[in-house]
């Protein structure tokens, strides 16, 4: 899972222009042949090999106007039955973004949170507001932050009416923080601007999340002393779907559906201590 998860972030810059979507094919049977079919408008890449041997495979390049046009035929048609690998949210799209959570908040479900910061909804707005005027936020910044932690926290509410979480985060001790320090989770806002924890704001928001535990029966922390990631945020809704989200240059949400990429993310286990 950690190399799909860097193989994903590598393919974040290409996902960010909006001109590559993916998709997958749910029921393809097992075959000793394998095709493949790269079109363009000026051209088309038609090729064929057995299961194994690519390099003994057989592949044509054309330009011929009509056989171009034979293969984007048959690229759509391909297309047709495909369903979305993921869904893909951007700054663009961030209302779809926020939609999508509040729905699902309404579903049932065990929701898992593998967290590379404190959870933002276990502080309160007035953390936040000292937090971001001492570091002197812009007052859209700031708001988009104070509306994202207000939003979490209504959301995850809801959930743990009939639901619960278990967010896995990590713990520091004060030298581990001072290598690598912590910075607030500002996921859901799309900020990409880092603000960093002091070390007592650290311990501050830890200890709220801590109480947070205590007074939410259905919640729960799980914590280390390392990172599972540095960057990256996994949530899971058991068995319906898995989000993987970067925080940085760019932020952008994928929501993956597709069941092996899914069930493989599920049963990612990083080394944790439960307190």
């Amino acid at each position: 899972t950690v190399e799909m998860m860097l193989g994903l972030e590598s393919y974040i810059p290409m996902y960010m222009t909006g001109q590559i979507s993916p998709y997958y094919l749910k029921s393809v049977r097992s075959s000793g042949f394998l095709h493949l079919l790269k079109t363009s408008g000026a051209a088309a890449l038609f090729g064929t090999a057995v299961a194994g041997h690519h390099a003994k495979g057989e592949y044509r390049l054309t330009k011929n106007r009509e056989e171009v046009s034979f293969y984007n035929e048959m690229s759509r048609d391909l297309l047709k039955k495909a369903l979305p690998l993921m869904d893909i949210y951007r700054e663009s799209s961030s209302s779809s973004f926020r939609a999508f959570l509040n729905t699902d908040a309404e579903k049932p479900g065990k929701r898992r949170n593998i967290l590379s910061s404190l959870p933002l909804y276990t502080a309160d707005r007035e953390f936040l507001e000292k937090f971001l005027s001492s570091r002197n936020a812009e007052k859209v910044e700031a708001e988009n932050i104070l509306t994202a932690a207000a939003e979490q926290r209504a959301r995850v509410e809801k959930i743990l009416e009939s639901g619960e979480i278990s967010d896995e985060i990590c713990e520091l001790s004060e030298a581990a923080f001072m290598q690598n320090p912590m910075t607030l989770s500002a996921f859901d806002s799309f900020t990409e601007k880092e603000l960093v924890y002091t070390y007592e704001e650290y311990t501050e928001h830890l200890a709220r999340t801590r109480e947070f535990a205590k007074t939410h029966p259905n919640y729960s922390v799980v914590s280390s002393d390392g990172f599972a990631f540095r960057n990256l945020r996994i949530s899971i809704n058991e068995g319906n779907w898995a989000m993987v989200s970067k925080e940085k240059s760019p932020a952008i949400h994928f929501v993956i559906r597709h069941p092996r990429l899914r069930t493989a993310i599920e049963n990612f286990i990083p080394p944790i201590v439960e307190k």
